[in-house]
């Protein structure tokens, strides 16, 4: 029997946040080990750190931040690409504040950071970014390019750390949510004052930026990326087992609240993604609140995500097709894509319509191709 101290404890484990030390992550010391070397090692470079969305780069970074006593920038400002490079600037300035190196410089950059935020707001209508119109001649050129003096100021910073430091390494986190194109563009347009000597960054990227930078180096020939990033660390989704060594990590002392079954459940769901792990087992202790005071067994997690993925597909309005591809699928734990084929073939319904079908369900994410066999995706097999 679980108290409703015990839930709250249960329900403040599973929520979503970074973890600080090594010891508590799961399958990822090879991606620790290989970032503090660049860290530690590499006279300079720019090196990204890709996955999906959930997989625990944010706390990979903090590690080797901690580990290799690293400057964290972590960037929250990003309407649009010359938001991020003021806040970078800024977090920039107040971490060599925090240092103690050079306060007259970083003070002036984060009083220029704070002063052109404000200007920039002035001169925009609703969410749109600056109309030329509205600046009158009265402008700067610092007004109407800040861009200058944001590289400007960040080659000072970075040669104040270096003067003080030696050597420096700078982790950026977040830009991983920001689409690849809009990532690659700041990047390339800052990459002539973070490529110096003594200076090393790590840059939290989009998993699109691994997948490019993979066929550049397989194609054997000089291509973009290879003017911006030396190198790109990938972390992987996990494993059955490594989720649920996730889950009960975070539980612990409280290892059997979700039985084997459940966790299989779980485990399901998440399709190795260590985000949807926690996000799905803190919605099975909310929706069976009372239950929970006995722990969630197989038969109500089932159910649970049965009932959510129903709900979800309402809204993501199912069409008739889509729901009978789910429904074959359903009782099978993969077919090969002839007899779903044939599963679905009427006198009204042409080959070339069915094939649509199949492979509009793949792009939508609702079914994948294992070993030559077709099957519902994780989440999905839940729906029928």
């Amino acid at each position: 029997m679980y108290s409703d101290r015990d839930i709250k404890i249960l329900l403040h484990a599973l929520s979503d946040r970074p973890v600080e030390k090594r010891e508590n992550l799961v399958n990822r010391k090879d991606a620790i080990d290989r970032l503090n070397v660049y860290t530690r090692y590499a006279m300079s470079g720019v090196y990204g750190l890709c996955g999906e969305k959930g997989v625990g780069k944010t706390s990979v970074l903090n590690v080797v931040a901690s580990e290799s006593r690293a400057i964290m920038l972590s960037i929250t400002e990003k309407e649009d690409k010359l938001t991020i490079l003021f806040d970078m600037l800024y977090r920039m300035a107040k971490a060599m504040n925090n240092l103690g190196i050079n306060d007259k410089l970083a003070q002036e950059v984060m009083d220029f950071v704070v002063s052109k935020r404000e200007y920039i707001r002035s001169k925009t209508v609703g969410l749109s970014t600056v109309i030329e119109a509205s600046i009158d001649d009265t402008d700067s050129i610092t007004d109407r390019m800040p861009h200058y003096k944001i590289y400007e100021y960040m080659d000072n910073i970075l040669a104040s750390l270096v003067n003080a430091l030696d050597s420096v390494a700078i982790i950026v986190d977040e830009l991983d949510k920001e689409d690849k194109k809009d990532v690659l563009i700041i990047l390339d347009s800052i990459k002539h004052v973070i490529r110096r000597d003594n200076v090393v960054v790590i840059l939290s990227m989009p998993t699109s930026i691994y997948a490019e930078f993979v066929n550049d180096k397989m194609a054997g020939s000089n291509a973009n990326l290879d003017n911006i990033l030396n190198d790109v660390v990938f972390l992987p989704p996990m494993s059955d087992e490594e989720i649920k060594e996730i889950i009960k990590s975070r539980i612990d002392p409280y290892v059997d609240f979700f039985d084997d079954k459940a966790l299989d459940y779980i485990t399901l769901y998440s399709e190795g993604n260590p985000r949807s792990a926690l996000w799905v087992a803190t919605r099975l202790i909310m929706d069976n609140i009372s239950a929970a005071h006995n722990g969630i067994n197989g038969k109500i997690a089932y159910q649970s995500i049965h009932n959510m993925v129903r709900e979800f597909s309402k809204v993501m309005e199912i069409m008739s097709w889509e729901e009978e591809i789910l429904r074959i699928l359903s009782t099978h734990d993969g077919i090969d894509r002839d007899k779903l084929i044939e599963m679905m073939t009427t006198v009204n319904r042409k080959l070339s319509t069915i094939k649509s079908y199949i492979s509009r369900a793949k792009k939508k994410g609702y079914i994948e191709e294992v070993d030559g066999k077709l099957r519902l995706r994780g989440k999905w097999r839940f729906f029928a």
